[in-house]
């Protein structure tokens, strides 16, 4: 087998090594759930809060319900105005999880769906 062959087999070898490895690695922890909603709008937006917020509080009242953070844009305008300028919301409910350092580590916005949610929770430890 000539050099370039071998160089290659390694080359490979090595790089699906680290492509396992990078697959195998532990999600971060999740240190907080923030899901910003609104208790005034336009019905259709209403309609999504309010189920976003049933669906919010099912999951997490089997999971961690300290980990949840809530905020109403409605209600407090300015912190969560932070949320929406800080990770790009174009619209609500948006659902964020985060590590301690407030780093992304997966969203849901507008409709919430039930099976991805916990399905993330479980996945990053909540």
């Amino acid at each position: 087998m000539s050099r370039g062959k071998v160089a290659t087999l390694i080359i490979s070898v090595l790089t699906g090594m680290l492509f396992i490895g990078a697959v195998a690695a532990k999600a971060p922890p999740l240190a907080r759930v923030v899901l910003v909603t609104t208790s005034k709008a336009c019905d259709c937006t209403l309609e999504r809060c309010r189920a976003g917020e049933e669906l919010v509080q099912q999951v997490f009242a089997k999971a961690r319900p300290g980990l949840l953070q809530r905020l109403d844009y409605a209600v407090n305008k300015n912190q969560a105005k932070e949320y929406i300028k800080k990770y790009h919301l174009f619209t609500l409910p948006a659902l964020l999880f985060l590590d301690d350092q407030g780093n992304l580590l997966w969203s849901a916005v507008g409709e919430l769906a039930g099976q991805p949610l916990a399905e993330k929770l479980a996945q990053f430890g909540g």
